[in-house]
């Protein structure tokens, strides 16, 4: 994601709006991923661990 956003013309409007695009699309895989992590360590609640097992 990190070298989507190196650009060589920082400056044109749709260079701006293509790195904010991704900097939002590495902002939401990164809170997806927490939750998942979160998912995966609370093997206690049992419809979780349906989910889990059915992501696996």
């Amino acid at each position: 994601m990190e070298e989507l956003k190196n650009i060589e013309d920082k400056n044109s409007e749709e260079a701006k709006e293509f790195i904010k695009l991704m900097d939002d699309f590495s902002s939401v895989t990164g809170k997806i991923n927490n939750i998942m992590d979160l998912a995966i360590k609370s093997d206690d609640h049992w419809l979780v661990g349906k989910i889990t097992n059915l992501l696996k």
